[in-house]
Parts: C-alpha cells; structure tokens; sequence
C-alpha cells in the first residue's frame, strides 16, 4: 500500500471512530480524505442561515478544486444532519453553484463566496431566507433580478404586493401568508386573459352650458387608461346639451386592469376646449365576456347631472401571449389580512405526480409600514384553487386578482354571478353547499357562467369541470357571506340544459327562470353565429314553433307566445333537423 503523506487529526479520528460530530469535524474528515486521493481541498468556516430561522450559526465546509475551477461541497447538509443524517442524501450540496449557495453561507473569508463580486454581512442579511436543497435543487430561481430583497415592500395605502419567480413544469408551488393559503394567489405566464370590446358612445344628457353665446358644442373622447394610441373622438354635436352620437369603436388587447376612461368636451375656436364631465369603466366584467349596457353618471360636470349611455360588448376573448423569456414565470400575489402584527411570506415546491411532503424553499418578510391603520375597505382572501385541475384544463380568471369571498349586496335576491375563462370543450357544474340544483352553468363566447341562487344559509360555492368525458373535478370554491334579510326565499327553478348548449357556445340573456306563466315571454341568446342558422321557440308538442329576431353578432331575441306545459328553444344548424338547447317549464296563470 502507498504510505500516508499525513495522519488524521484527533478530531478526524473522533468522527471516525463514534459516527457523530459537529460541521468542523466532518469537513475535516472530508478534507482528509481528499487529499488522500490527491485531491486539493479546503476547509472553509463562517455562518450559515436556513429557512426556518433568520438566526445564524457557525457552521463548516469545503471547497474542491477539480480541473481548474473550485467546487463547493457541503457534506454535512448532504449527508443529512440531527435525526434524519442518513436519511435524506441531497446530493445538491456537493457541487452547488456558489450564487446559490450565497443565500445560505457566508465564509469568513469572502472570495471564498466564489463570486466575482462578494456579498457583504448587510447584503447577506438582507437576502430572502432558503432552503437551497429545496430551491435550488427542483431548479427554482427568482425572476428579474437574481437576488431580491427578502423584504417585500407593501405599495402606500395597498394591502397587496408580488413577487415573481421561474418554476419548471414539473414542480408545483405552494404558498402561505402567516400559514394561510387563502392569502396567496399563484398566477402563470399565459393564464391572463384579453379581449376585444366595442365601444358604442350613444349619448349624454344634461350637459352643462359653457359657452356665452347658445350652447355648448360636445364632442366625446375615449381611451384606454395610459395608452394613447387607442384615443378615439366623436364628432361634434353642435349648440346642445343632449348629444346623441352613436358612434362606435374598437378596442384591442384589453386585460383586465385596464381602464375606458370616457371625458366629454366643448368644441371652443381660439381658447382651450371646456371640460363638461367625465367617466371611466373598468374593463374586468368584460373579459368574461359580458356586456355592458348602462348609463353613467358623470364626474367634474359642475353639478349639472350629466350622464353618459354606453354600451360595451366583447367581440373576443382569448388568453395573453407569454412574452418571450416569460416563459415558466410564476407570480406570487399576496393580501396582507388586518389584525396581524407580524407578516410572513412562505414559498413551498411539491414535485408533480408524487405523494412527498411540500418542503419550505423560501421565506419572505413583508413590510408592513404602509400598512394604513383605519381601511374602510375589507381585504378579502382569494378563491380557494385546485391548480392541478385548473391548468390541466386551462382555466383563466378574468380578474387580475380575484376575491374568493362573495359578499350579496341588499335586493340582489340571493342570486349571484360568477364567470371564468374556459376553452371549448370544457364543461362545469356548481353546488351550492353541495345542492346542484341552486346552481346554472352556461357557456357565455370563451368564459363559463356560474349563477348560483343562496339562501341566508349559505356558506360556499364550488365549481366543478370536466374536458370531454370522466369525472367533473373541483376547480374552484367561493366562500359565499349573505348578509340577514338578503337571501332567497324561495326555491329559484332554472332551464333545463343540453349538452348542445356547450357546443354552440349558447348564452341565455332571459329568461333566468326555467318556470314560466303562460302568455307573452321574452328571449334573448347568444350563439356562435357559424353554428346557428335560426333560433325559434317550439311548443313541446312542436305544434307552435316561433322564431326569435336575428340581431347579427350571433345575438337573437324577441317576444313570444308560451303555453303548458312547456317550451324549447331550438338552434337550427345550416344543416339538418332543429335541436333543443333549453327546455322550460310553463304555468296557467
């Protein structure tokens, strides 16, 4: 045998010879035996910071030089330490890259961060607290910048923020605030929706008289909210304080926290143009693909009691494209919940498809001196989210940020509206503390509609999918407050659906009640015009058959006869026999 060129130290032989021993002694071993085999290695020491707690101990490693190029080896934590050494081999601390090691260790000896630039003490602790087995190692990494601070800032007056990192397909992301899911909300590159919307600018009322001479002259200017390339003006109606223009425009690439801000002007020659009022419409309701039809009142109108009519109609919707090098980006959105004095952001990954135990990869805290004392508004939590089922089958929201408690407003009647983003093929059912019969699914264009009928009882919604045939999954679940005196008191009956209701992408406008009284009834559906040549209502015997107006856009509508014991509203395709896509029941008065 080749002779030893060094015996080991007492210390090598203690962790021999027992098994046991503190970070130093293995690191010793390790450097004994690496030099054995001929192997350049050192021992480095300084502190080291984990995940769960921002306290720092003193702790051993080593460095190795293979080739030319120094390697990081962390054999203790490798290895597994305390009960579980042995356990748990995580071979990604033998070899790690030093910028990410550097959220965890911190030698004495700063080039030996391996860096081209070294962290000082006051970087290092500014850093967010990791697990870099846990992080690192299911290839997570933190996105713009490759080292945040591990303090989130909270915007003045907000009590919400984000923060943004990259996860590979296979590793699913969990995440608490203060041990609360409900806090967070996880949204993909590519979950986002937008839409297409036509503006129509129909008229305003009582506007006020700026000019001296006659009346004023208005003309209407839109836009979307910061970008003034979609600007759009009116014509100008002349000498007036009831403008009627009817003028329509289109708007492209809408999501969901834009804003049509609406302002109304006098035509002045010479002199700045007067203000007569403005208004603004969010844009959010219509990414699920519902329309708005109504009239605002206007602000900054000098008292006047002017108002606008509009009409806004989504011609599309259709999910956001990922921007290149956005792909696998995960944005982590947090509420900060009232009466807490301390805030904790907590990151978790879970392979896919395994029954392992999350394990905490990242740790934040939030600043919460912005944090306003007295908010009359409430911070709700979000939707509670199956994301597994909800990606699988390519959900979207159409809020930015979606509140998970739904809150009926007085005279609502118990009934309630919920919309999300689902590509055909998708279909959905909803409970009502698990009574389908209180809930009506529909496909309204792109989105699924949820109506839902709750008595002062109620206390969730769940909503359910499926793609194609198998089992409906639960996706996503409200929690659902009724106020007293603001739930229904009676059973609400909806229309029976057929399964070509999904097909044709049908949307009931009216009537909401599948029970009928006999006599004269409005219609009104949304189809895909493609697919539909004619909507009629036909009595069940099919002896009355009735057709609905053809409005264009794949909208049809009209008054018609009913009688018992029911009706059908039938799609005609352009080819072959009428089919039912709705069936209500009808009453004698």
């Amino acid at each position: 045998d080749k002779p030893r060129t060094s015996r080991p130290s007492n210390k090598v032989m203690q962790v021999l010879k027992r098994r046991i021993g503190t970070s130093s002694g293995f690191t010793e071993l390790f450097q004994f035996l690496g030099t054995e085999v001929g192997l350049s290695v050192r021992s480095l020491t300084g502190t080291y910071r984990g995940v769960a707690s921002s306290r720092e101990c003193k702790h051993s490693w080593n460095a190795v030089l293979v080739g030319e190029e120094w390697l990081l080896v962390d054999c203790v934590l490798g290895a597994g330490f305390g009960r579980n050494a042995g356990r748990h081999f995580q071979p990604y601390y033998f070899g790690p890259r030093a910028v990410g090691l550097v959220f965890s260790h911190l030698p004495k000896q700063p080039q030996w961060q391996l860096l081209e630039v070294p962290l000082n003490r006051r970087s290092f602790q500014s850093l967010p607290r990791i697990d870099p087995n846990a992080f690192f190692g299911h290839q997570l990494s933190f996105w713009p910048e490759a080292w945040p601070t591990g303090t989130l800032m909270v915007a003045p007056g907000a009590r919400s923020g984000s923060m943004r990192l990259k996860v590979p397909p296979r590793v699913r992301l969990l995440a608490e605030l203060n041990g609360e899911a409900a806090w967070c909300f996880l949204k993909m590159s590519g979950e986002s929706v937008e839409a297409g919307l036509q503006v129509s600018i129909m008229e305003a009322r009582r506007l006020r008289n700026a000019d001296v001479v006659g009346h004023s002259d208005p003309y209407c200017v839109c836009q979307l909210r910061g970008k003034p390339s979609t600007k759009f003006t009116t014509r100008v109606i002349w000498d007036t304080g009831h403008a009627k223009w009817h003028e329509t425009c289109e708007f492209r690439g809408c999501k969901a926290d834009d804003i049509i801000d609406f302002t109304i002007y006098d035509k002045d020659f010479g002199t700045k143009d007067d203000l007569l009022g403005s208004a603004s419409v969010p844009v959010g309701s219509c990414l699920a693909g519902k329309s708005f039809n109504g009239t605002l009142e206007l602000d900054d109108d000098g008292m006047a009691g002017s108002t606008l009519r509009l009409r806004i109609d989504p011609l599309s919707v259709e999910r956001v494209a990922v921007a290149a090098g956005e792909e696998n980006v995960t944005s982590v959105h947090f509420r900060v919940p009232p009466g807490s004095e301390e805030h904790k952001l907590d990151l978790f990954v879970l392979p896919v498809a395994t029954k392992e135990v999350p394990m905490k990869a990242c740790t934040f805290l939030v600043d919460k001196a912005f944090l306003p004392g007295n908010s009359t508004t409430p911070v709700l939590p979000f939707p509670r989210v199956n994301w597994d089922v909800f990606r699988e089958h390519s959900l979207a929201f159409p809020e930015a940020l979606p509140n998970g408690v739904i809150i009926l407003a007085s005279g609502s009647g118990g009934l309630l509206e919920r919309r999300f983003y689902a590509p055909k093929g998708v279909v959905a059912t909803a409970d009502v503390d698990g009574d389908t019969s209180t809930a009506f699914v529909q496909r309204d264009r792109g989105c699924i509609v949820v109506w839902a009928c709750c008595k002062d009882d109620a206390r969730q919604l769940r909503i359910c999918v499926r793609g194609g045939v198998g089992d409906y999954c639960p996706a996503i679940t409200y929690q659902v407050v009724v106020p007293a005196g603001c739930g229904s008191t009676t059973r609400h009956n909806y229309p029976e659906v057929t399964p070509l209701a999904n097909e044709l992408g049908a949307y009931l406008e009216e009537p909401y009640s599948g029970q009928l009284i006999s006599g004269k009834q409005r219609f009104g559906i949304h189809v895909d015009r493609e697919l539909v040549e004619r909507i009629v209502i036909a009595s069940d015997d099919g002896s009355d058959i009735q057709p609905l107006n053809d409005r264009g856009g794949g909208l049809f509508d009209g008054e018609v006869s009913v009688r018992p014991p029911g009706v059908k509203l039938l799609a005609q395709a352009p080819v072959g026999d009428p089919e039912a896509v709705f069936v209500f029941r009808v009453q004698s008065r």
